[in-house]
């Protein structure tokens, strides 16, 4: 539902099958069902092929090749218990092969087993120091946990083995821009892009870090990019549409909404989407007949209507290659009386009940409640979203907005700051900052706070507030 996305691409493992080539009419009764065995694998008659492998371990109980193979059909049935279990007993026979631990700890991942995959990758690495899949799969893992740092070190371990491993690149991009280390994340990306110019998830990954980095002609000019790979993409326009949005270019994204639209009719968020760029656009009828739209076709697992974030599209590269794209939308504060907030109030509610633990839906719904001017309430889901996830500055700007309009002012500038303090780049967190310090005459962080503004704001879409700020500090500096 929420961001992170960004794109991934793991190295699931390529599961390496031991088979011997041309083997002679004369070998004995094991080898005969492993060359049996291997042949019904290719041809994807899985069970004819467990069936010549377990033939060949009958007669040949330490058959090291069979064990592997049997787990490698196991796994392309998913059935990983047993494959881990095949795996272990070839390991039994040869505990010093490295391949057969990065084959188990792919079985350990798929079974979200992440502690014994990443032991099994370690111990690969410990008997193949220069394995760089294993380093970069480990990688995978390390920032699935959030232990990013560790995430970041074995990716760049990776490149320094292999300086055209451009998976690594890609990784490490994913890892640094949600550190919001956006430069370092940008060069990873422009690495993949020397290396594959036509590859579109690279054009896509970098232009949502340049959306995040606020520099919106380089996003819109990646989003296009990807657009001319795949005409057809419905991450390119969602993406793009979201970025025109962010830069108040509320027709241009109206335009790449309904593409999405075109694209799939059934696309509940596109629906969502396009209906707040209308809202914003002063459109409110066409906004509440694409809100009625989104809560016809939406999931029963999705909500229309709402979801913060960056329109990210997450892609998962596995050894099938499939793709899976969520596109999420941040909500605009302002009541709309023509829209029946009690039914999206209702759906935030159910799935906060079904999971007490998602943050995204306890600050949407205080952002319903904030529109709906029940400010308790929004202050409570807010606050709420922070216990769950008190790294997301948007939750904290929100909530500071709240005191703001309490005149706690003093509440409102923690929440301010520590907006910015997790996201350097938050011009409107600075802004907001600037204003509540300016209120309570602290000129220091008032200045501070204009400054910070001035560095980050977008020129196109801050002009009014930049004009005003310039004009501030000129005051202040002449007051002194």
């Amino acid at each position: 539902m929420k961001k992170l996305a960004t794109l991934l691409f793991i190295l699931l493992c390529t599961c390496t099958t031991f088979a011997f080539a041309n083997p002679s009419y004369d070998e004995d009764p094991a080898e005969y069902w492993f060359r049996q065995g291997y042949r019904y694998s290719e041809a994807k008659e899985y069970a004819k092929a467990i069936d010549a492998y377990t033939q060949a371990i009958g007669l040949r109980p330490r058959y090291l090749g069979a064990y592997n193979n049997r787990a490698v059909v196991y796994r392309s049935l998913k059935q990983y218990d047993k494959a881990i279990a095949d795996y272990s007993k070839a390991l039994e026979i040869n505990p010093n092969d490295p391949q057969v631990y990065f084959n188990r700890a792919y079985a350990y991942r798929e079974l979200r087993n992440y502690t014994s995959a990443i032991e099994d990758y370690t111990k690969a690495i410990e008997l193949y120091p220069h394995y760089v899949q294993a380093y970069n799969n480990r990688g995978a893992l390390y920032r699935a946990l959030r232990q990013n740092h560790l995430a970041i070190a074995d990716y760049t371990k990776a490149i320094e083995i292999n300086p055209n491993y451009f998976q690594s690149y890609f990784n490490r991009g994913a890892v640094y821009r949600n550190l919001r280390q956006y430069e370092e994340a940008i060069a990873d990306y422009s690495k993949v892009i020397e290396f594959h110019p036509n590859d579109p998830d690279a054009y896509n990954n970098r232009g949502l870090v340049y959306k995040n980095y606020r520099q919106y002609t380089l996003a819109i000019e990646d989003f296009t990019k990807v657009i001319q790979l795949r005409p057809n993409s419905i991450q390119g326009y969602a993406n793009r549409g979201a970025t025109y949005r962010e830069s108040n270019r509320f027709e241009q994204a109206i335009e790449d909404f309904t593409k999405v639209i075109e694209l799939d009719p059934n696309n509940t968020q596109a629906y969502s989407n396009r209906a707040h760029s209308y809202e914003e656009a002063k459109k409110p009828h066409l906004a509440v007949a694409d809100f009625q739209k989104a809560q016809e076709t939406r999931p029963t697992s999705a909500l229309a209507g709402a979801a913060k974030g960056d329109a990210i599209t997450t892609i998962s590269t596995t050894t099938d290659g499939d793709t899976t794209t969520i596109i999420t939308t941040e909500i605009t504060p302002g009541y709309n009386p023509a829209i029946d907030y009690r039914i999206l109030l209702a759906d935030y509610t159910a799935i906060i009940e079904n999971n007490p633990s998602d943050d995204d839906a306890y600050y949407n719904r205080g952002v319903i409640h904030a529109r709906m001017g029940d400010h308790d309430a929004a202050m409570s889901d807010y606050t709420q979203a922070i216990d769950i996830n008190p790294e997301e500055p948007l939750y904290f700007f929100n909530r500071g907005h709240i005191y703001e309009a309490r005149r706690q002012y003093e509440l409102a500038l923690e929440d301010y700051a520590q907006a910015t303090d997790l996201d350097p780049l938050f011009a409107e967190a600075f802004y907001n900052r600037a204003l509540v310090s300016d209120k309570l005459y602290l000129r220091r962080g008032t200045l501070y706070a204009y400054t910070q503004f001035l560095k980050c704001a977008d020129p196109e879409t801050m002009a009014p507030q930049i004009r005003f700020v310039r004009h501030r500090l000129a005051e202040l500096q002449n007051n002194r």
